[in-house]
């Protein structure tokens, strides 16, 4: 029974539109028997006609040029559109408005010893065999001992990284020639980065007495960011850290002397106990340059630490 009504169904698809109720005989003409059909029309009435032609598939579409509807239009192909542009960063401003000079770049330090704070007895001849890697060159290290009993020796030190964040140069087993400035590297074999001087003993804390200068708009392109710290020289084994100085700072200035950022590393309490400071970066974005202050305290001495996170994978 499923079957037959199936195919009554598809039967009844295939009817046409119209079937007349009344029976014709044959003895009618062929107007009489089409009625309100009208002849030549496929046996259809009017409005069925209408119906039909509206449902008719639209006539095939022509493409006419322009230029022969319109022959005084000019017709010119779209441009493609600009790459976007690369980033750029906003110029640095002092407090009064005026933008900051960043093709060049100091970070410098100033330190005094507070008053009542001596070293601590030397470290261990295994401690000074581990750092001989990085002695300072007076006397041997002072017996590899890296100072004397009055040394309280801070460090500044700089990383050129490349678009990854890492130090793509390591120089030999000294560091020497590497991408990492410090008492070991003092010049950077481009030029462009240089340490000037190596204080001991510290000062009077009110100006630098050690300086890492960075001619930014000579750096080559594969340098992208320079990352600046501060650490104490042995400071774990002489038993020093940052709250044991007075007057102490790590600024940045520009090209025209204008302080861009400061760190006190003796009136903040979280340095208390840290003998390592990252500073800040000062990174490139598209043609400009720009300052970013991070001030990331470490109680390790030892800038290796922070380097490993720059170093690659393989």
């Amino acid at each position: 029974m499923a079957i037959s009504l199936f195919k009554r169904q598809v039967i009844s698809l295939k009817k046409d539109p119209y079937v007349p109720t009344s029976r014709s005989t044959p003895e009618k003409s062929l107007e009489a028997l089409t009625g309100p059909f009208a002849q030549g029309d496929g046996g259809m009435r009017a409005s069925e006609k209408d119906s039909a032609s509206e449902l008719a598939a639209p006539p095939a579409r022509v493409s006419v040029p322009l230029e022969l509807i319109q022959p005084d239009l000019v017709v010119t192909e779209r441009p493609m559109p600009a790459p976007e542009p690369a980033p750029v960063a906003e110029p640095e401003v002092t407090e009064s408005g005026a933008q900051f000079d960043l093709s060049t770049i100091t970070v410098g330090i100033g330190w005094k010893i507070r008053e009542g704070v001596s070293s601590s007895e030397p470290p261990s001849l295994g401690r000074r065999l581990l750092n001989l890697r990085f002695v300072k060159s007076t006397l041997l290290g002072r017996w590899l001992g890296g100072g004397g009993e009055h040394e309280f020796d801070l460090d500044v030190i700089a990383f050129l990284l490349d678009k990854n964040g890492q130090v793509f140069e390591l120089g030999d087993k000294y560091m020497v020639g590497s991408d990492v400035i410090f008492f070991n590297n003092p010049r950077h074999f481009t030029g462009g980065v240089l340490l000037r001087g190596d204080n001991r003993i510290g000062g009077a804390g009110v100006q630098d007495e050690e300086q890492i200068v960075a001619k930014l708009s000579q750096l080559k392109s594969c340098y992208e960011k320079v990352r600046f710290m501060v650490s104490i020289y042995d400071g774990q084994n002489k038993q020093q850290h940052f709250g044991q100085l007075k007057d102490a700072y790590i600024r940045a200035l520009d090209a025209k002397g204008r302080e861009i950022a400061r760190c006190d590393l003796d009136k903040n309490p979280f340095y208390v106990g840290r003998c390592l400071l990252v500073f800040g970066d000062v990174m490139r974005i598209g043609a400009n340059w720009k300052f970013q202050l991070i001030g990331e305290a470490h109680s390790s001495d030892n800038f290796e630490s922070v380097l490993a996170d720059h170093l690659p994978l393989n």
